[in-house]
Order: structure tokens, then C-alpha cells, then sequence
């Protein structure tokens, strides 16, 4: 019976020492990278391209214009229902439901639903105040005189870099600035500037 809890005595000291050499070499010797693993779970940074450049005639005229518009966003995580999420927005969306069903029950943090939607779209899915799903501004780039100079002019992808013609040659000038937003967020995914 003794030689039982000097066995079970030396194995809790074994462990015990073990937990405590743990911490001392986590608190001594990880002193920089623990604070970035705790920030990490609650601070995410958000980074976005300001509004492209506009580029006008000799008579200042707009000849290439960028516009906001609304482009529909979840966070699987934080939808309710998604089978009813998903019927609602399919109806709305014109996007087949079981492909927005897999988005909504996913298990990634993010994901786009459809983007560059109608201002009549967006105040519908507004309407349906869909917990998890959110409406996000972009930008859109339109010529307001269609295909005048439009070899000229060219175009520009939806990351927003210019393709081709002037859109290309000038991307540098007509690009917008980088901002980068800092969220710090508690337990429940609630965010705070």
C-alpha cells in the first residue's frame, strides 16, 4: 500500500514539474510571441483599396467614373438557419439554393455571396435582416459614354488594376490609397473600432 502512493507521489511530482517547467519556459522564453497568439484571436485587420481615379476628356468631362455599390457578404458561423437564410436570399438573389446553402453552412469565417448587386437587391436583402449576412460597399467602374475612346480608355479587372489602354498605363495615378482598419472583437464576434 505504501509503495503505491510513493509510485503515485512520484508521478504527480513528475507531472507537476513538468506542467510548471512548461510555464516558466513559456513565460521566460516566449515573452514576444504569446502576446501576437492572444492578439490574434480577438484583433483582425481589414484592408481595402479606396476609390479609383477618374479620368476626364481635355473639356473635363468624365470619360471613366467609379461608383459605390453593394455586394453581399456572410459569416457562416453566425447564421441561424441557413436553410431558410438561403431560401430567402435564392428568391431575391436569382442564385441556385443549394449552392448558397454549402456557402451558408460552411465553416470558413467569410464568404462572398454575390457581388456588384442592384440598389433594389440590396434594400430587399436589407429588408430580410439576415443575422450573419451583410451588405458591404465596393466600387464599380463605369464609362459613362459606353464605347467612346473606349480602345483609348481600356478597362480595369475587379481587383481594380488596369487592363488595358490608359486604365493600364496610368494604373499607379488612378489607384486608390490602401487603408488598412484595425477590429479588435470580444467572445461573441462583436466588433469594436
Amino acid at each position: 500500500m505504501r509503495m503505491r502512493i510513493v509510485i503515485i507521489g512520484v508521478i504527480f511530482f513528475v507531472l507537476y514539474t513538468a506542467v510548471g517547467a512548461g510555464a516558466t519556459y513559456f513565460q521566460l522564453f516566449c515573452k514576444s510571441w504569446l502576446p501576437q497568439r492572444a492578439a490574434a484571436q480577438y484583433e483582425k485587420s481589414y484592408t481595402f483599396r479606396e476609390k479609383r481615379g477618374t479620368i476626364y476628356d481635355r473639356k473635363h468631362r468624365e470619360l471613366a467614373v467609379t461608383i459605390d455599390v453593394s455586394s453581399i457578404a456572410a459569416h457562416p458561423v453566425n447564421v441561424k438557419d441557413p436553410k431558410k437564410s438561403a431560401k430567402d436570399l435564392s428568391r431575391i438573389l436569382e442564385i441556385d439554393n443549394d449552392t448558397l446553402l454549402k456557402q451558408l453552412s460552411s465553416r470558413k469565417s467569410f464568404v462572398w455571396i454575390k457581388r456588384r448587386i442592384s440598389s433594389k437587391d440590396a434594400g430587399a436583402v436589407k429588408d430580410l435582416n439576415i443575422a450573419g449576412v451583410e451588405l458591404l460597399t465596393e466600387h464599380s467602374r463605369i464609362y459613362p459614354n459606353k464605347i467612346l475612346a473606349a480602345q483609348v480608355l481600356g478597362f480595369s479587372g475587379t481587383d481594380h488594376n488596369g487592363l488595358e489602354g490608359l486604365e493600364f498605363y496610368y494604373d499607379t495615378n488612378l489607384k486608390g490609397c490602401v487603408v488598412t482598419h484595425r477590429v479588435i472583437k470580444d467572445a461573441l464576434g462583436r466588433g469594436f473600432k
